[in-house]
């Protein structure tokens, strides 16, 4: 083999292996982003900044780099022209002023999602040269012709009549959409397909559609009206629920503000009612079994809910940040759920967990377990008081509480935190611990970094200058002195009232052996003082 041989194939290697990125300018003015070969060039994902009517080249010209292996050192250069054959998954999503876009008959690979949220986007149109995709006359979608299934659409868009599938994501965040016809030839709908189509009003699914995807029309604030063909086998929307129902195993999948559940009910699915804000009660149906993970999940005005009987299984919590609920009830004939002591949370009897808790929950004493994302995103929650003999904390159990400002926690050692377990809280607030448990919390949560080892003592207790009351407690005596007439509450841990007493100034109670948190009411416009003290 002589050197020019040698050369050559150095100089091949190093031409295959080559690619770049590069921001080239289009026929319509806007400047793009690029990723060429020395075969072809795809569209990447662009500046969401971008705007206009975008017309794409059929071809990129370029100077590439040549490079020797294992150097970065270029020894040449050579300008190259390259087919545009592809557009990279979510390319323009989140363009919102882009207008128009027109795609050449080289492009043969779209990826999913390449034009949600384009909210200006009211114009499509392919080559009718290409021989992978089409945009039929009018219509302002991209449709794959090799198996009809619509890619992308817009505001604009008027669903084909031959169109047998919707793909994922294809209509995702687009506004001023109203009313999705659906042609009798669809077969599926997509995952995320109508998603976030925040003018939304009404949609109708023929009787030919045979699957329909995860969250295919989560968080569309307008729609009012689901309506499914009495014909499909597979889906309903019995009794004008406004719901998608799989019918053969009566689980509500997918939901819209106007959903109202049947009786016949027996599941909830999976996020089915996901982020629906207008919704401030529920009533949930006494057949109901099942209730899936998240599946009221973000519904911030859902003010309150009862737990039927039959109810035997819950999945994480389906209540995740419905920041106004205060309620939380189980029907008492439940053998798998409580929601003992009014604690206004449920808690799974097997293996004493708290599944699911609100703003205003007490942990009841006893619980083993607070499982994943059971307080998740509860920004009304202010203080976190963690009985004894917790156990573990789930991942994301506490994420995303801003309003808590102190944790109390009574057990001398750290309950096992997860993954996020206190993700967006403070990490600078007070936790109250016993005293002799520090080095525990300090190696099990490191999250936080102001322990303060007087358990129960000091909770929100007023600054010196503010006290108009003194307490004291002596060999199980408890004796509160006051400026002037004051009530007191004590209760346990659990949020169980022990003691409640008429105003006074003197005020002697005997307490038996435990932990309790006495609420002083001081000052001329009562405001809840409270000091915690441990026996």
């Amino acid at each position: 083999m002589n050197k020019t041989t040698v050369l050559s194939l150095l100089l091949l290697t190093a031409v295959m292996a080559s690619a770049q990125t590069l921001d080239y300018t289009i026929p319509s003015g806007q400047t793009l982003r690029f990723s060429t070969s020395p075969v072809h060039a795809s569209v990447l994902w662009q500046d969401t900044a971008l705007s206009g009517h975008i017309i794409l080249p059929d071809s990129v010209t370029y100077w590439e780099m040549l490079y020797l292996p294992d150097s970065d050192v270029p020894y040449d250069s050579v300008r190259r022209t390259v087919a545009l054959t592809g557009i990279v998954q979510q390319a323009f999503s989140h363009c919102r002023h882009i207008t128009g876009i027109e795609i050449p008959a080289t492009v043969a690979s779209i990826g999913e999602a390449a034009f949600a949220y384009c909210t200006s986007l009211d114009s499509i149109r392919i080559d009718v040269r290409n021989a992978v995709y089409a945009s039929p006359l009018g219509s302002n979608t991209i449709i794959c012709t090799i198996d009809s299934t619509l890619l992308a659409g817009c505001r604009s868009s008027a669903i084909p009549h031959m169109v047998r599938h919707i793909y994922s994501y294809a209509f995702q965040g687009i506004k001023g959409l109203r009313i999705a016809a659906l042609p009798d030839s669809l077969e599926t709908i997509g995952n995320y397909a109508f998603a976030e189509c925040d003018s939304l009003t009404a949609i109708h699914i023929p009787a030919t559609v045979r699957h329909i995807g995860w969250y295919s029309f989560r968080q569309c604030p307008q729609l009012t009206t689901i309506d499914i063909a009495e014909e499909n086998p597979v889906y309903d929307s019995r009794e004008g629920c406004n719901a998608v129902i799989n019918t053969g195993r009566d689980m509500l999948e997918q939901a819209c503000p106007a959903t109202v559940i049947p009786q016949s009910v027996r599941i909830i699915g999976q996020q089915a009612f996901y982020g629906i804000a207008s919704i401030n009660r529920i009533t949930l149906p006494t057949a109901l079994a099942e209730i899936h993970e998240f599946a009221f999940q973000n519904c911030t005005g859902l003010h309150s809910v009862h737990i039927p009987d039959r109810v035997n299984f819950i999945g994480d919590n389906p209540f995740a940040g419905c920041r106004s609920l205060d309620t939380i009830t189980v029907d008492s004939a439940n053998t798998h759920f409580d929601s003992r002591s009014s604690c206004q949370a449920i808690i799974r009897k097997n293996n004493l967990s708290l599944v699911s808790g609100c703003r205003s929950s007490v942990i009841p004493a006893g619980i083993h377990r607070i499982l994943p994302y059971a307080f998740k995103d509860i920004d009304g929650l202010q203080r976190i008081v963690l009985p004894n003999n917790v156990i573990t904390l789930g991942a994301e159990t506490f994420a995303g509480c801003i309003g808590v400002h102190t944790i109390l926690s009574a057990d001398m050692t750290a309950p096992e935190m997860a993954v996020n377990t206190f993700g967006g809280i403070d990490p600078d607030i007070p936790v109250h611990i016993r005293p002799g448990s520090l080095a525990s919390y300090q190696s099990r949560w490191t999250y936080f970094h102001n322990f303060i080892e007087d358990f129960p003592v000091g909770l929100d207790e007023p600054a010196p200058e503010e006290k108009d009351y003194r307490v004291v407690f002596h060999a199980g005596l408890l004796t509160i002195d006051a400026n002037h007439p004051m009530p007191l509450r004590i209760y346990d841990l659990t949020g169980r009232l022990l003691h409640s007493t008429a105003p006074a100034v003197h005020t002697t109670l005997h307490l038996p052996t435990g932990t309790h948190v006495v609420l002083v009411q001081a000052g001329c416009h009562p405001v809840e003082k409270v000091l915690t003290i441990g026996f």
